[in-house]
């Protein structure tokens, strides 16, 4: 399990998320950023992610 206060998780982000419609994901931080690569620290671990081509597209036409 990691402590995410280490990587600026806090009691205020805590509270905004358990009002939120995504209460019951499980949260984490972006620690890392690679062109559409990102590494994200959760709970549960370290999460490797990927930013797929159509969202890539979307984010540069708006």
């Amino acid at each position: 399990m990691n402590n995410l206060s280490l990587y600026g998780w806090n009691d205020s982000l805590f509270q905004l998320k358990q009002t939120s419609q995504y209460k019951h994901l499980f949260h984490g931080r972006v620690s890392a950023v690679n062109k559409t690569n990102y590494e994200v620290i959760t709970e549960g671990g370290l999460l490797l992610c990927e930013l797929t081509k159509q969202f890539a597209l979307w984010k540069v036409i708006i």
